[in-house]
């Protein structure tokens, strides 16, 4: 019993060194991979905290706004309104590291400018008129008018400056403009992606800028546990000068291509930078301090709930804990199609105020301030605000609002109707024509047109405020690119198809709420594992079978249960695949070498084991002991049986040591390839190898691998050849002819209990065999019959030959010669099997002249081929000698 215990624990040592060499080199990473979504698929929902919102250019933005990328002035123009509309923080998962060209400012261009031109040359021609009549009036001497030119000079020259300043303005700088959206909007972020390689194009300064402002320095503890990268590659510097910080925005993705780790902070030098939503995650905690060590990161928040303690995984990561939904049913998401939408409808409204207000409407509006003055005062102080003339206040906000309350005072209250009730006054009086009046009747119309146009214009831009008003004000916003058309997509545990952006909204969340996952230590799992073989190691020994396998098995569920148990109920999660496998292979070996140390049904499992040569037929054994038992089953599979030519003359010229050598080598080669394309190995006799696919696994395209195999065996042969002869081996090629049948087989363990073979049997076997030495009567190297054609797509270059009826086998059977993949195939074999194809249909027409005309041409294409040789015979033959009448094509082979 000790020898039995020793040897348990020996086998039990030698497993476990095995998969901690596997656990070391991640060889069960995948594996653990698996196991890890598949448990988060099950675990509890993480809730979504409200104040998270992703702004995403997604396919309606795109279509509304253009194609991406898209001018920034659009994401400044989304900032003032963000800002104005109560969004408490920004951050953007779009790198602007590049300069964009200048772009034109709309509103200068379209408005700004022909108001001035309208104003100015109005001026210049009122002043010009005045000195005319001045003149032809003799107010102004013909000799004093010079000094009133100089005036008009002066005048011109300045309305000209003043126009050149306009048309100077289109032009605008949209990095500078988007930096000063975020300085006006005071809480935007940007990225600092950090990158494996020192910058080499950025200006040292710039970068030293970087670090020195946007880092964050609020940090103590082991730094060495922070990731440092070489390199970083900042938002440029007209767009970072004016955001409140940057994060890193990098993403690791595992080996699968999955993200489902982070890292929170990393080093560039001394300096520390947050991941990106992490940054403006600690500026509303009012930038606390962040401690570091090897095992967490812990956030000094001063709250009463405590200091915030991240848990850090043995490399340092930090396990994303999702929501545990696909990205669409994950928090709250506002296209940016609306902020667009706003832009223009407020372009729009503020475009045709202003032609109002040319027509005089506003001459009969009595509010307490004029729309326009206080849009004009606004846009001044927007500017002065955003390029840091004066300090953010509410004002910009509220007058918004006092705008737009105007607004609607104005359109809604009584000045449509004081404008129409004078009309209507003067198309009632006597004092003006019919024409007069008909002209006012049309002014009237129109005045009711346009407040009706109007006021749909605002009651539509209302509603899109209010809209974005309720999806931003006192949220998180995380802006980030979801459009199909746009490459920032990736893979998580919840989806193939996943927007990268969500990932930041997935580990702010985590944070807010606290609720982290932990990655134990592999070697946790490991030590456990070993511990129960360990104890299986001495339990085993003295139980008998049933209850040892039933004791295995729930020793497995067990510890199963207690890594699934770690990651549902307490957030952590063991690495256990390997630690799984680990009892599982313990367990197996431990219970076979109980029944070899036992001597229980030794000689049956080594008789057993020493005939079967598959791999896969010794792990369905492992699988189920009972398939060593005597028997068989009908499966539907695929037999191939190979023999050299002539091996029995080449083999008696040969030295036993050197046909030892060539039987072994050759074998050995094409034993490997059969086996590579999940063949089993029934027997070898002699030279020759007797084989069939689809058993005892079950391989829906075993019909292809056989042909497969046989196509390798035929180019290897070649290759073996060459090396025979040049060793003085083989003064002559080797030459295998190959038969492949598909079909109802029996197969199974056949033979008594003490000598048994895992074989195949049946008429389908016998047919493989007869088409191995139908090849003799083709001279060809490969034949299929047409029950193998038919489980075959265009993978292999086959030619049609005759219907024959072999020994032994009484129904007709269509054959076929596999030459190569199709892949492979030069034109001229294409060329040479199209045109064989043409022959073998003349000939079956019993066309034998026309037959042998195009068998001739194949061989002048392939010299070589054998079928073209045979049918070319035959038709010779049956020029001189016709078959007789009545034969159906059908040709009967007598020798084997």
């Amino acid at each position: 019993m000790k020898q039995k215990r020793r040897f348990s624990v020996v086998i039990v040592l030698a497993v476990s060194l095995v998969f901690a060499l596997g656990l070391v080199f991640g060889f069960f990473s995948e594996a653990d991979y698996l196991i890890y979504d598949l448990l988060l698929h099950v675990r509890p929902k993480l809730a979504q905290d409200e104040s998270i919102v992703f702004l995403e250019v997604d396919d309606t933005a795109i279509d509304y706004v253009g194609v991406w990328p898209w001018s920034r002035h659009i994401m400044a123009d989304g900032l003032f309104l963000l800002k104005e509309l109560g969004a408490e923080r920004v951050v953007f998962d779009i790198e602007y590291v590049q300069s964009s060209p200048r772009g034109v400012n709309q509103t200068v261009l379209t408005e700004d400018i022909p108001e001035v031109l309208d104003r100015d040359f109005v001026t210049m021609n009122s002043n010009v008129r005045d000195l005319v009549t001045a003149i032809s009036q003799g107010y102004i001497k013909a000799s004093e008018a010079g000094d009133y030119l100089d005036q008009l000079e002066d005048l011109s020259g300045d309305i000209k400056a003043g126009i050149q300043r306009e048309i100077m303005s289109i032009s605008r700088d949209n990095d500078r403009y988007l930096g000063e959206g975020a300085h006006f909007f005071q809480k935007a972020f940007f990225t600092v992606t950090m990158i494996p390689d020192a910058a080499v194009n950025l200006d040292p300064e710039y970068l030293k800028w970087v670090a020195k402002e946007k880092s964050y320095s609020r940090v103590s503890g082991d730094l060495r546990s922070v990731p440092e990268f070489p390199g970083i590659m900042p938002a440029i510097a007209p767009v970072l000068e004016g955001a409140a910080g940057a994060g890193f925005p990098n993403i690791i993705i595992d080996s699968d291509g999955v993200r489902r780790r982070i890292h929170l902070f990393s080093r560039y030098g001394d300096q520390v930078f947050p991941q990106l939503v992490i940054r403006p995650l600690l500026d509303t905690m009012g930038d606390p301090e962040v401690v570091f060590s090897k095992k967490a990161i812990t956030i000094n928040t001063g709250e009463d709930t405590g200091p915030v303690v991240i848990p850090l995984n043995p490399d340092g990561t930090v396990s994303i804990n999702w929501t545990g939904t696909v990205f669409s049913e994950s928090f709250r998401h506002v296209s940016y199609y609306l902020l667009a939408l706003y832009q223009n409808q407020e372009q729009e409204l503020v475009h045709n105020l202003k032609l109002m207000n040319a027509d005089e409407y506003f001459s009969y509006y009595e509010g307490e301030a004029l729309p326009l003055e206080v849009w004009n005062y606004l846009e001044t102080i927007k500017v002065e605000m955003s390029t840091g003339l004066r300090p953010y206040d509410r004002e910009y906000a509220d007058g918004k609002e006092y705008f737009l309350e105007l607004v609607g005072d104005f359109l809604s209250g009584p000045t449509e109707a004081k404008i129409t009730s004078i009309i209507d006054e003067i198309v009632g009086s006597s004092e003006y024509t019919q024409d007069e009046k008909a002209e006012y009747l049309r002014i009237r119309e129109e005045v009711a047109v346009n407040f009706a146009s109007v006021k749909e214009l605002y009651d539509d831009l209302a509603d899109t405020r209010a809209r974005i008003r309720a999806s931003v004000a006192d949220s998180f916003v995380i802006v980030g690119a979801t459009a199909t058309s746009t490459t920032d997509w990736g893979v998580n545990p919840f989806e193939k198809n996943f927007p990268n952006v969500g990932t930041h909204g997935a580990v702010l969340n985590m944070v807010l709420n606290r609720d982290f996952i932990r990655e134990a230590p592999p070697w946790y799992a490991l030590a456990a594992a070993v511990a129960l073989v360990l104890f299986l190691a001495f339990v085993l020994p003295r139980l008998n079978p049933v209850p040892g396998v039933l004791l295995g098995l729930g020793i497995i569920i067990v510890f199963a249960g207690i890594v699934s148990g770690g990651l549902l109920v307490f957030d952590t999660y063991f690495q256990s695949a390997g630690s799984l496998m680990l009892v599982l292979t313990g367990f197996i070996a431990l219970f076979i070498a109980k029944l070899i140390a036992t001597g229980r049904e030794k000689a049956f499992i080594h008789q057993a084991f020493n005939h079967y040569l598959s791999v896969d037929v010794i792990n369905e054994i492992l699988k189920d002991p009972q398939k060593l038992s005597l028997g068989g089953e009908k499966k539907y599979i695929t037999a191939m049986f190979t023999d050299v030519r002539g091996f029995s003359t080449i083999s008696e010229k040969m030295d036993p040591t050197d046909l030892v050598r060539l039987l072994n080598t050759y074998l050995s080669e094409m034993s490997d390839i059969i086996l590579e394309v999940k063949g089993t190995i029934d027997k070898y006799e002699g030279d020759a190898i007797i084989s069939f696919f689809g058993a005892p696994v079950a391989i829906p395209d075993h019909a292809r691998r056989a042909c497969l195999a046989a196509v390798r065996m035929a180019a290897v042969e070649s290759e073996l050849n060459v090396r025979f002869i040049e060793d003085g081996i083989l003064t002559s090629p080797l030459y295998t002819r190959i038969g492949i049948n598909t079909g109802d087989m029996v197969v199974g363990n056949m033979g008594t209990a003490s000598r048994m073979d895992y074989t195949i049997m049946g008429n389908s076997v016998n047919l493989a065999a007869r088409l191995e030495g139908v090849n003799k009567q083709y001279d060809s190297r490969i034949l299929i019959s047409e029950m193998t054609r038919s489980e075959l797509d265009d993978v292999f270059l086959l030619r049609r030959l005759d219907k024959v009826r072999v020994v032994g086998i009484h129904t007709p059977v269509r054959l076929y010669e596999v030459l190569a993949e199709s892949r492979s195939a030069g034109d001229k074999a294409l060329e040479m099997v199209a045109a064989f194809q043409k022959g073998l249909d003349l000939f079956e027409e019993k066309r034998w002249k026309e037959s042998a005309k195009v068998f001739s041409a194949c061989l002048e294409l392939a010299s070589d081929d054998g079928p073209s040789a045979v049918y070319l015979r035959r038709c010779r033959e049956y020029i001189k000698t016709p078959p007789p009448e009545s034969w159906d094509g059908v040709f009967n082979l007598s020798v084997k």
